[in-house]
């Protein structure tokens, strides 16, 4: 695997964590709902971001 192709797997895996780290802590301690938001939009806006870079770098790279 490309050193480019992992720097897009470990955001999205950062984006999936910080997803889940928001509902654990929504689950077991009940604080503001918008520190749980911002922690699954965030994590969502991660994935996005890296899916559409890791797109964009493979149309531009294309053989």
């Amino acid at each position: 695997m490309k050193k480019t192709d992992a720097r897009h797997i470990r955001l999205i895996a950062v984006g999936i964590l910080l997803m889940n780290i928001g509902t654990a802590v929504n689950y077991f301690i009940r604080i503001n709902i918008d520190i749980i938001d911002f922690f699954k939009g965030f994590g969502i806006a991660l994935v996005l971001g890296a899916l559409w870079l890791s797109a964009k770098n493979r149309w531009h790279h294309q053989p």
